[in-house]
């Protein structure tokens, strides 16, 4: 089926251009980028680099398609697209332990999406460490692994493109000729690092992202990331998908051109977006250049999963009855995760928005329900590493990109990291 780096950190990190740190550049460091650049640049750095730029490769060379035909994005076709769910829906968890191992030889499809454009959104949503994430649970609260907040060598830089538009870049991954689109939050500040989301799209949807609707509740850099074909390559599961050169290409880019914190990124996807995700957080799982913090899917399998490099903060949402990824296979990515997590098998409710209460008979209902909340929280797992699991039941279509539990349950999710 074909689907589908101590000084060095601290050089990567590219605060200012100084030479050895003294009073006055710690002063100067700390006037920039707060105290998280005072303690790794004045205390703990022996020089701080200047930023390493690096520019969008030219155009060139070509790939062969990813398998799959583009869907009719008729949203009652199964891999058609979803629009945006009415109402003010919570996720929560049904409180039960679902088990269960299969694997399915189904291939991704949907397209599921938004066009590109400027965001309407009005409100400016606030940063997790600004306030309140939302209630605590048990695996809440860890940091990332490898110590706090590692601002790119892109912070400092003018944008140098709109904000809250999805502005096209062209790269070369590999030899391929490959295509990404970036959008800035409202009010972006060049040195301030924000939290990246790298976005996968369902079979079809490439001229969208996955989430319509997103860019309105996130506080954060978006990277919709393009497939070649229809669908993106993930390699039957292996790290041999050309999609991860592609990845670390993007990553490194946006991080060279835009003031990102290289400790929280994002994966995310629906459908084929979601195959591509379940890789990349694997493949790539960790914190700093190039890894990946969490991963948030919809609807997608992983039938072939890869070792994973380390723990995943990872949610997933599926519907019981998706007749195109099947559910079963879902079970699948989540109990890989489960393991690489070390989660144990109990399980409590999960608000996906933190305003409904999440109960043990909250969950079993379709995902655009007013009052749904069909997440649990798996007990155990390593801390900083929670699993979110949200079956979702009866919703329309079966296979669907999981709104809301995608955009309002996405931010809440990675807010607490």
């Amino acid at each position: 089926m074909n689907r589908r780096r101590s000084t060095q950190q601290r050089e990567e990190a590219g605060f200012v251009e100084i030479g050895r740190p003294n009073i006055e550049s710690c002063v100067r460091i700390v006037a920039d980028l707060g105290r998280a650049a005072f303690l790794g640049g004045c205390i703990t750095a022996a020089s701080c680099a200047g930023p390493t730029d690096v520019g969008n490769g030219a155009p060139g060379g070509n790939s062969g398609s990813g398998a799959g035909s583009p869907s009719s994005g008729n949203s009652s076709n199964p891999g058609g697209s979803t629009g945006n769910s009415s109402g003010s829906t919570v996720v929560g968890s049904s409180g039960v332990t679902l088990g269960g191992d299969a694997s399915s030889g189904q291939e991704p499809s949907g397209s599921g999406g938004s066009g590109e454009g400027d965001s309407s959104a009005t409100n400016t949503p606030s940063d997790a460490n600004e306030g309140d994430d939302g209630p605590a649970s048990s695996n809440d609260g860890a940091p990332p692994s490898d110590g706090g907040m590692m601002p790119s060598p892109g912070c400092g830089k003018p944008p140098g493109q709109a904000l809250q538009t999805f502005v096209a870049k062209q790269t070369m991954a590999g030899t391929m000729n490959r295509t990404y689109r970036v959008w800035l939050p409202p009010g972006y500040d060049p040195k301030r690092p924000y939290r990246a989301v790298f976005l996968g799209h369902g079979c079809g949807g490439n001229a969208g992202q996955p989430f319509p609707g997103l860019e309105k509740v996130v506080d954060a850099v978006l990277v919709a990331l393009v497939a070649v074909g229809s669908c993106f390559d993930n390699g039957n599961g292996t790290t041999n998908s050309p999609e991860l050169v592609y990845f670390d290409q993007a990553a490194k880019e946006v991080s060279a051109n835009f003031c990102i914190d290289q400790a929280r990124v994002f994966v995310a996807g629906f459908s084929s977006g979601s195959w591509l995700s379940h890789l990349i957080g694997c493949a790539r799982a960790g914190t700093g250049p190039g890894k990946v913090r969490g991963q948030i899917t919809a609807t997608g399998e992983w039938p072939n999963p890869p070792p994973c490099t380390g723990p995943i903060a990872s949610m997933l949402a599926h519907d019981m009855a998706d007749g195109a990824n099947a559910f079963a296979a879902g079970m699948v990515a989540r109990d890989h995760i489960l393991k690489a997590n070390n989660c144990g098998p109990t399980t409590v409710p999960y608000s996906y928005d933190g305003v409904t209460p999440a109960t043990p008979t909250s969950g079993g209902c379709p995902v655009a329900t007013k009052g749904c909340q069909p997440c649990v929280e798996y007990q155990g797992c390593t801390p900083g590493y929670p699993m979110i699991w949200c079956p979702t039941k009866g919703s329309n279509p079966s296979h669907n990109n999981q709104e809301p539990l995608t955009t309002v349950g996405l931010w809440k999710f990675i807010q607490q990291f």
